[in-house]
C-alpha cells in the first residue's frame, strides 16, 4: 500500500494504520521545520547546511504531494478518470491539518501550491480553518505570488469561498482579513486577474 493510501484509506479497518502513519510523520516534520528555519535564519550558512536545506524542501514537497493526492484534490482535475476510493474527508482533514500547518512554515511554491489546493478541496469540512491555513501559507511564501500556478490556484480558492461561503467572508473579520491578505499578495505584483477580482470583492465587502 502506498503512503497516500495509508493517509486516507477507504476501509474503516485501515483506520488504525492511518493513525499510525500520521503519528510517524509528525516528528519527522518537526525535524524538517527545524533545519529549514535554521538555514533561513543563517546569513552565512555552510555548504552542509545548504545541502540539508535543499533536502528538507524536497522531502517536504514529497509529503505535501502525498497529502494532496490522498485528499482527493487531484481527482477534481481530471473527472474523466476513475477516482480511487477515499476515506472520510472530515477524519482525513482532522489528521492532516497539523501536518499542513507544519508544511506551511516551509516556504516553497510547490509546497504552498499543494496546501492551497488541499484547502480549496476540503473547504466544506472546515472552511474557516482551511482558509486561514491557505492565507497564512501564501502570505508567508514570498515567491509563491510570482507563479502563474499560484495565481490560478489562489483565485480559484477565493472565488470558491465567495460563491459558497459568502457569509463567512462577510461576517467573520478574520476571514475577511485572510481573503484580503491572500489577494493582496498577487495585487502587489500587478497581476491583472487579481486586481480585477479585488475590485469585484471591494463591491461585495462595501
Amino acid at each position: 500500500m502506498r503512503v497516500r493510501e495509508l493517509l486516507n484509506p477507504a476501509a474503516p479497518s485501515d483506520r488504525s494504520a492511518q493513525e499510525r502513519t500520521f503519528a510517524i510523520l509528525a516528528p519527522s516534520l518537526d525535524q524538517l521545520q527545524s533545519v529549514f528555519v535554521q538555514a533561513e535564519r543563517s546569513a552565512t550558512s555552510s555548504g552542509n547546511l545548504r545541502d540539508r536545506h535543499t533536502k528538507v524542501i524536497k522531502i517536504a514537497e514529497l509529503l505535501a504531494r502525498e497529502l494532496y493526492y490522498a485528499s482527493g484534490a487531484f481527482d477534481q482535475r481530471d473527472p474523466s478518470s476513475p477516482s480511487p476510493p477515499r476515506g472520510d474527508p472530515a477524519r482525513f482533514c482532522t489528521l492532516a491539518l497539523p501536518l499542513l500547518q507544519g508544511l506551511s512554515a516551509i516556504h516553497h511554491p510547490a509546497i504552498t501550491q499543494h496546501i492551497v489546493q488541499i484547502a480549496d478541496h476540503l473547504a466544506p469540512v472546515q472552511p474557516k480553518r482551511l482558509l486561514m491555513l491557505a492565507a497564512a501559507a501564501v502570505t508567508s511564501d514570498t515567491m509563491y505570488a510570482r507563479e502563474l500556478m499560484g495565481l490560478d490556484a489562489a483565485l480559484h480558492l477565493i472565488m470558491h469561498y465567495a460563491a459558497d461561503y459568502r457569509g463567512l467572508m462577510l461576517d467573520d473579520p478574520e476571514c475577511t482579513a485572510a481573503i484580503r491578505g491572500l489577494l493582496e499578495s498577487f495585487v502587489r505584483l500587478g497581476w491583472d486577474k487579481a486586481i480585477g477580482l479585488a475590485e469585484d470583492l471591494d463591491e461585495l465587502f462595501t
